[in-house]
């Protein structure tokens, strides 16, 4: 019990600490230099923080995206992101060396998953699509509304333990198939590397 406490206790205390040293100044814009990101990611790394939370972010760039990419812990939120481009999303995707985070049972090459939540996106492009589908963790695309044929296709080649896209409300019935192959688990077959809703908007049923 002890010793859990304890590991709860140096979680938050490396979460606190990280946020705290951001200067209040970038999280009243929502912005960081490419400096402050790489300290930041530095910090946690060295503490080997497990989730870093930069929500309070409302833009990034390639190069803050590139920084952003050399955390090696398990997931990073960005949250607060209304969009990214195909060059940001091609970032944040990379799984750099040195990751200390945790890997699927059974991956032969023992590389830590790395995990990203953009809940604040609620529209994609076919290219983020392609670059969000080589995230090798867990995706987080809660709020995403629609997808259209090109996005839906370059989603179901995604790559990663678990895609979720809770709130999707639109979407054709053929990608909607095709985004549910891509997903399917391995010899099941209605059971997904997925959290969809049960129906979209129109009353269509995702899950049959």
């Amino acid at each position: 019990m002890i010793i859990k406490f304890s590991s709860i206790t140096l979680f938050i205390l490396c979460h606190v600490i990280c946020l705290a040293d951001v200067p209040g100044n970038q999280k009243k814009t929502g912005t960081l230099t490419v400096q402050q990101a790489a300290e930041m990611v530095k910090k946690a790394n060295e503490t080997q923080q497990p989730e870093l939370d930069l929500s309070w972010l409302t833009s990034i760039d390639q190069d803050v995206a590139r920084e952003l990419s050399h955390y090696g812990g398990q997931r990073l939120f960005l949250d607060g992101l209304t969009s990214i481009t195909q060059e940001v999303a091609h970032e944040l995707t990379k799984v750099q060396p040195g990751r200390f985070g945790w890997y699927t049972k059974g991956d032969d090459t023992k590389t830590p998953k790395k995990s990203l939540s953009l809940d604040g996106l609620t529209a994609i492009t076919k290219e983020v699509a392609r670059e969000l589908a080589k995230c090798n963790g867990e995706l987080n695309l809660n709020y995403v509304k629609s997808m259209d044929s090109g996005v839906a296709r370059e989603l179901a080649k995604f790559k990663g333990s678990f895609l979720n896209i809770q709130f999707l409300e639109s979407i054709a019935p053929e990608d909607m198939n095709v985004l549910k192959d891509g997903l399917r688990k391995p010899g099941s077959e209605n059971s997904y590397r997925s959290m969809m809703g049960y129906k979209l908007k129109d009353g269509t049923m995702v899950k049959k």
